[in-house]
C-alpha cells in the first residue's frame, strides 16, 4: 500500500463532509442545495477542511455560513458560497489555471 491511498481517502471524506454541511445548511434555510462542483470544492477545502466541528466554532464552515448568509436566494451554487465566504480570488486562480492547462500547444512553425 502507498501513503497516497490514505490521503486520497481522507480528502474524499472531508470533501463529502464539507459538501454535506453546505447541503444541510441550505435545507435548513429551505433552499435547494447546490450541485457538486469539483473546482469550487477544491477552493473551499483550502480553508474549511475540518468536518464535524460544532457550529459555534468560528473555523467551521457552518458557523461562517450562519454568520455571512442570513438570507439565501432561491437558487444557490457553490461559487455563490465562495463569494459569500470571500474566497473569490482563490476561485478565480483555479479557473485561470484550468483555462491555461486547456490551451493546446501545437509547436513552432518554421
Amino acid at each position: 500500500m502507498t501513503a497516497g491511498c490514505f490521503i486520497n481517502s481522507s480528502v474524499k471524506k472531508t470533501n463529502a463532509g464539507i459538501y454535506k454541511e453546505i447541503c444541510d445548511f441550505c435545507k435548513a434555510k429551505g433552499v435547494t442545495p447546490p450541485n457538486w462542483d469539483k473546482r469550487a470544492m477544491s477552493v473551499l477545502l483550502t480553508k474549511y477542511n475540518a468536518i464535524g466541528l460544532s457550529r459555534t466554532e468560528p473555523i467551521s464552515i457552518t458557523y461562517q455560513l450562519d454568520k455571512r448568509c442570513k438570507n439565501l436566494p432561491e437558487k444557490v451554487s457553490l461559487p455563490y458560497f465562495i463569494k459569500a465566504l470571500d474566497m473569490q480570488k482563490q476561485y478565480q486562480e483555479v479557473i485561470n489555471r484550468d483555462k491555461q492547462t486547456k490551451i493546446k500547444f501545437y509547436g513552432f512553425k518554421f
